[in-house]
Parts: structure tokens; C-alpha cells; sequence
């Protein structure tokens, strides 16, 4: 089937009750019968876990107590102090978010993990993020799947169980109200004096908290995102999702300074990939190229979902390195990502794609992922 064949045929088997489809200027924009967002409404989640008090950051019920003799090590506020948080949907005005600290639920100024923890003085650390949409966690068991090979990757030994993590996850969204966004959690090897060799015999440290912000209707996803090209300079492991986050943080940063949005990365004469998201270009003959899975790159959550998706459409995939300058005469190009989800890119390096608007194919695989991750979302 040909790109712009399968664009056709897609739009046209829409339900009627369904989202609909008009064509914009340059590109397509998915509307609602009811208006141009869908409604949306809050719904507790409670964790189907039973919950306990083990080692290694396993809840209790302790609800919004000062953490325990855990810490019994100097120690540092996970979060800062704020004042004056801002609204979050379905929560009162002052209203404090809740977050998860090594088996405790607290309110987050009372958030503290030691200054001797390995993510602080090493970045020690992996994690994960999971949108929600509806108050349902999307992509779940593939975040969970990629946790478990991070902490082998690192010779952690996380005593929570996947259901276990899940259910923390799941209450945060409960106890904070959360209808869209982002739970992030991260697992540290915990807490030993400062010294390069990492120790054994510790439990690891766990924290996790959400994020109210858009996921579904956002800027980037209605306008498309302009990214600046950068050189690769990370570690060679970016297979592991640590927190050693600073490489393309700062490259985001000077892309921001520099009027784009984002940075993708490049190494060799190929990208690699966003500062937080793979890369994906379709080509002139409608052709989706992303860069296989290797050490260079993180094996996405949604890259793999999109990729499923597109071959179930019999869609034309290329799995291999590509150049800048196949991203700057590309037809189109997008970006993949729990926090993104699919979200087009409209220029590279000042070079303007599809007429500056999310592109027609890129526009269609959003709409069919969001589709699948309601379907599958808990």
C-alpha cells in the first residue's frame, strides 16, 4: 500500500461516532464531534497491590508520614521547598502533591533522600516515565520490561516486584488526582560513603512522583517542533535510561537559546537521536526510517509501538542509520516519546518540512498510538 494510499484508506475507515479528520492547508488535524478535544474526566486509581514493609522501598501504609529511620545519614530534600504550587486538575487550590520515598507516601516537602545516595553523587540511577491519559497509565508493560533490563544492565537488585511498582505508580495518580501527565520513577543503588567502587550489600533507593502537564494536546503537537542538529557527546551505554541527563540537557538548552525547540543528536555522520526521544524521517516516497536499536540509542517504548503499528499497516519501515542531510530533505519527520508521544518535526536546522505543519503520515500514526494506548492503558 502506498503512502498516500494508506493515508486515504485510514480516514476512510473512521467509525462515525468516532474522531474525525479535516484537511488544514498543509497537514491534518484531528478533531472530536463534541469539539476539538476530547472530555476529559477524573477517575481514582486504587493499586491492586497489597502493600507491605519490606527493605528496599516497598510501600507501607503509612499515608503521609515523616519518612523513617531509613535515613539515618545526613540528608538532602529530593525536591525543593515550594510555595504556592499551582492548581492541578481535580485537586482544591493549595493542595500539596503527594510523592513515593523508599516505602513512604509524603507530601513533597517533606521528600528526603540522603546526600550520600549514588544518583546524587554519581548518577547511580536509572528510571522510567509513564504518560497518563484519563487517569490511566499508558505503555506500562513495556516501561517496566526496559526498567528491569536497565537495573540488570547496572547490577542493581530491586526487591520491588512488577506489580509492586506498578501499584505505586497507580496510587500516585490516585492520591494526587492526576487525569493527564507523567509519573516519573527512579531506582538508585542507595546509600553508601562517597567512593568510585559502587558497593554491595545495600538496598537500592526508590522515589517516584507525578507531573500534571498536557500530553495529548499540546503545542508541539498541534504546530509541529523545530530542532537544531548537535554533536553526540553522551556515554556509549544510552541502551541504559540513567539519569546522567546533563549531555542532552544542555544540548536542549542551546537549542532553545537558539529559537528551535529541540536538538537532535549526531554522531559518525548519522543521527542518533533527540535529547529525549527517537528520530524518525519519512522519505519522498513515503519510507519511515528510524535508527535500529543498538548502544547509541535508547530503546524507545513508543518507537516500538509505532513500529508495530506502522508494519500492521503494512507500511514501508527502514530500520538504519540516516544522515542530516536526509533529515533536512525529508518529506517529513517526527519524534517518538512517553512524554511526546508522536509529535511531527517541521524543521531541521532552519530547513522547513511538510509546508511547516505536522506531516499527513506523521499526523495518522499519533492518531492510531493514541488509540492503542487508551485501548491498553490501566
Amino acid at each position: 500500500m502506498g503512502f498516500l494510499e494508506f493515508c486515504r484508506v485510514a480516514f476512510a475507515a473512521r467509525t462515525p461516532n468516532g474522531p474525525t479528520l479535516v484537511q488544514c492547508v498543509s497537514g491534518w488535524t484531528s478533531l472530536h464531534p463534541e469539539g476539538p478535544r476530547m472530555e476529559r474526566w477524573s477517575r481514582g486509581i486504587r493499586a491492586d497491590t497489597k502493600v507491605g514493609s519490606q527493605p528496599g522501598g516497598k510501600p507501607n501504609q503509612s499515608n503521609l508520614q515523616e519518612p523513617g529511620p531509613l535515613k539515618r545519614q545526613a540528608i538532602g530534600a529530593i525536591l525543593p521547598r515550594r510555595r504556592g504550587i499551582r492548581r492541578r486538575s481535580g485537586q482544591r487550590e493549595g493542595d500539596v502533591r503527594t510523592v513515593y520515598v523508599n516505602g513512604d507516601y509524603v507530601p513533597e516537602e517533606q521528600a528526603r533522600i540522603s546526600i550520600f545516595d549514588r544518583g546524587v553523587l554519581f548518577a547511580d540511577a536509572v528510571y522510567e516515565v509513564c504518560a497518563v491519559l484519563e487517569s490511566k497509565l499508558i505503555d506500562t508493560e513495556a516501561h517496566l520490561a526496559r526498567l528491569r533490563r536497565s537495573l540488570r544492565e547496572m547490577g542493581f537488585a530491586l526487591t520491588l516486584s512488577d506489580d509492586e511498582i506498578l501499584g505505586v505508580m497507580r496510587q500516585l495518580v490516585s492520591r494526587n488526582s492526576l487525569v493527564e501527565g507523567l509519573v516519573y520513577l527512579q531506582v538508585s543503588r542507595g546509600v553508601a560513603d562517597r567512593d568510585f567502587l559502587p558497593p554491595t550489600g545495600v538496598d537500592p533507593g526508590v522515589f517516584a512522583f507525578t507531573q500534571d502537564r498536557p500530553v495529548e494536546d499540546t503545542p508541539g503537537a498541534r504546530d509541529g517542533l523545530r530542532v537544531v542538529l548537535a554533536a553526540d557527546i553522551r556515554w556509549q551505554r544510552r541502551d541504559i535510561k540513567t539519569v546522567g541527563l546533563l549531555a542532552p540537557s544542555l544540548a536542549k538548552r542551546d537549542a532553545k537559546e537558539g529559537g528551535a525547540d529541540d536538538a537532535w543528536l549526531v554522531e559518525h555522520g548519522y543521527v542518533t537521536e533527540g535529547t529525549a526521544s527517537n528520530a524518525w524521517i519519512v522519505t519522498s516516497e513515503g519510507k519511515i526510517v528510524t535508527r535500529p536499536l543498538s548502544s547509541a540509542i535508547l530503546a524507545g517504548c513508543t518507537r516500538a509501538a509505532v513500529l508495530q503499528l506502522s508494519q500492521e499497516a503494512g507500511l514501508t519501515i527502514e530500520e538504519r542509520p540516516f544522515t542530516p542531510e536526509e533529515a533536512r530533505e525529508a518529506a517529513e519527520a517526527f519524534v517518538t516519546g512517553a512524554s511526546q508521544l508522536v509529535t511531527g518535526v517541521v524543521a531541521v536546522d532552519g530547513r522547513v518540512l511538510s509546508n511547516g505543519k505536522p506531516g499527513l503520515l506523521t499526523c495518522r500514526l499519533r492518531e492510531i498510538y493514541l488509540d492503542m494506548a487508551r485501548q491498553s492503558a490501566v
